[in-house]
């Protein structure tokens, strides 16, 4: 029994369908970008990697400096203001995203390396791309669009894809492989905007719902930018080392650790407009503990296995696994924070919000200089580590307590098991030994509760009935 009522249950049950398809949505992202890269790195090589890995960075550094926390607004506004939201979102993003360009073209970063130009040059279209559909994708999630989301989400990798490798092979390189990310910015942007714009339709947006807009947006910017950041450190790898595959390689252990976040944040990203359209701000203490429980093998699980699992990109990859391996004990914190930033959007706890950004972003400002001078990319991965337990005593509404004998959890097994250098199948099985450990401990100190786990499955299972029951 979860020890709820029945409206929070059935709310809840609502949060972990649409979470449900937004982690398939990620899944599709992340497996399909692990396809992607590892068929780039065989046929482009790591230095071709480098160079379209760094476009990406470029427009997800810049557009991710500039949205203003747009995405966490839209959430919380379209269902209150409706189309007016989606309106004002529209409009700042698309100013934000011709400014973003600007910065591209006017700094440095359009000139990264030799014969960078024409990577530039996509990546200043993919910033402005990145900023549309950062709105139009969140106000499908937000309107409970989930499963039009997951179908664009679908339709833009495997676009990605079926361009992207053909260029490569073609003799395009690099290039091909930027070509290839830039066609899935356009078919996400534009299927998600006229998506949107069909149930929402365009209402020219007062100043009160502009202001609204960014206040909320602004309030939830500073943690943000935690990952901004953490992308610069891929740029900053490049601009100072002059070396593509230093840029590459953390490209690609950034991507695979945000995989391990798909449920933290999907889970946060339902539960704001199930709360703003009733349902009970519960909610976001039962995501967290969901999140968390589910997080916790899955990341310890990659923590012990990252050399194998970069090991499949290649020797160049796993030589820096320690990366990888550093970025996933912040998989538990952060699900913390997601899950309670849920609950202080809907109760507009906007100087909160603001602080514990500041919070996050003061610590990794502070350290990643220090820490990056000291061991290079591996120093930066450490300081966003820091900067993701930095904020944990100022959330509220969770089980604190459960959220910190799961980070010791983690700790001590990832720790203990990822050191000695071994064989990849030895690595790999080790992994799964690590993630069945934490599950037992988890359950035996009582950090985590089965029964959300048996719940979410029961969701799962209905979805698939019902969408057989549909084709039916």
């Amino acid at each position: 029994m979860l020890g709820i009522s029945d409206s929070v249950a059935r709310g809840f049950d609502d949060v972990l369908r649409g979470s449900i398809w937004l982690i398939l949505s990620g899944l599709v992202v992340n497996l399909s970008g692990l396809v992607f890269w590892l068929l780039s790195s065989r046929f482009a090589g790591a230095s071709g990697v480098g160079y379209a890995a760094s476009a990406v960075s470029i427009s997800g550094l810049v557009s991710t400096l500039l949205n203003l926390g747009l995405s966490y607004a839209m959430l919380r506004e379209i269902p209150v203001r409706g189309s007016k939201a989606f309106s004002s979102g529209l409009l700042i993003a698309f100013l934000l995203g011709l400014l973003g360009s600007l910065i591209v073209i006017y700094t440095p970063l359009s000139s990264l390396y030799t014969g960078f130009s024409s990577y530039a040059f996509l990546a200043v279209v993919m910033t402005i791309l990145s900023m549309v559909s950062m709105v139009s994708l969140n106000t499908l999630v937000a309107m409970d669009m989930v499963w039009e989301y997951f179908l664009v989400v679908l339709a833009s990798n495997i676009a990605r894809i079926a361009v992207g490798i053909p260029l490569i092979l073609l003799g395009y390189g690099g290039l091909g492989a930027a070509l290839g990310m830039l066609l899935a910015s356009i078919v996400a942007s534009m299927a998600s905007l006229a998506l949107s714009v069909r149930r929402l339709g365009l209402a020219a947006p007062g100043s009160g719902d502009l202001a609204e807009v960014l206040r909320i947006g602004v309030s939830n910017y500073p943690i943000s930018l935690s990952p901004a950041l953490v992308s610069g450190g891929v740029v900053a790898a490049g601009i100072l080392t002059r070396d593509p595959e230093a840029a590459g390689v953390t490209y690609i252990s950034l991507m695979i650790s945000s995989a391990v976040g798909l449920i933290p944040s999907s889970v946060a990203s339902v539960s704001i407009p199930a709360m703003m359209r009733g349902a009970s701000p519960e909610l976001s203490r039962l995501g967290a503990s969901l999140s968390a429980s589910l997080v916790l093998p899955i990341a310890v699980g990659v923590g012990i296995s990252s050399r194998s699992i970069l090991g499949i990109l290649g020797s160049d990859f796993s030589a820096r696994w320690e990366i990888l391996t550093i970025l996933s004990l912040a998989s538990i914190p952060y699900a913390a924070i997601a899950n309670s930033m849920s609950r202080m959007n809907w109760e507009r706890s906007l100087a909160r919000l603001a602080t514990i950004g500041v919070a996050s972003l003061a610590t990794l400002a502070t350290l990643s200089p220090i820490l990056a001078g000291l061991a290079g990319v591996k120093g930066i991965a450490i300081a966003y580590l820091a900067s993701s337990i930095a904020p944990l005593p100022l959330i509220r509404g969770i089980d604190i307590h459960g959220i910190i004998k799961m980070m010791a959890i983690q700790a001590i097994l990832t720790i203990g098991l990822s050191q000695p250098p071994r064989e990849p199948l030895i690595d790999a099985a080790l992994g799964v030994m690590g993630s069945i450990a934490s599950i037992i401990a988890a359950h035996i100190s009582r950090a985590s509760r089965i029964e959300l786990l048996g719940r979410a499955i029961a969701v799962a299972i209905n979805i698939v009935r019902n969408r057989q029951a549909n084709r039916e």
